[in-house]
């Protein structure tokens, strides 16, 4: 059952205590943690980022999976063994940055030449 809340100060105020409570056990945060503390399926708090559902929460739940990024991109526990593979894979994560390991570029080319009433094939021969 999907938690209700009133609002966007009172997701903020539950959101905060899961960044703390994971600071205080020095644990990483993640969304599933997030999600679990928020009372929430993964479902519902994906559909809180993306606007779908509760759009009046969206920028708060935006904010939160900013920290979790944040702690991905500068925890110096993430640079152990190990943790570098998974904090990659995280952050190519749509919600946790999406970042890309190559950039795709697209080289289809067209060249239509268009003749003059004077030329002909021979001349480009």
């Amino acid at each position: 059952m999907e938690r209700a809340y009133a609002s966007e100060e009172e997701l903020r105020q539950v959101c905060d205590g899961y960044f703390s409570a994971c600071d205080e056990a020095e644990l990483f945060y993640g969304e599933a943690g997030l999600a679990l503390h928020l009372g929430v399926k993964l479902n519902t708090l994906r559909d809180w980022y993306d606007g779908k559902r509760r759009p009046d929460l969206q920028e708060e739940v935006q904010r939160a999976y900013l920290r979790i990024q944040s702690q991905l991109e500068s925890s110096p526990a993430y640079v152990g063994k190990g943790m570098v593979t998974k904090s990659i894979f995280l952050l190519r994560q749509p919600r946790l940055g999406g970042y890309q390991d190559k950039a795709e570029t697209r080289q289809d080319v067209a060249v239509h030449v268009r003749m003059g009433g004077s030329m002909d094939e021979s001349d480009f021969q």
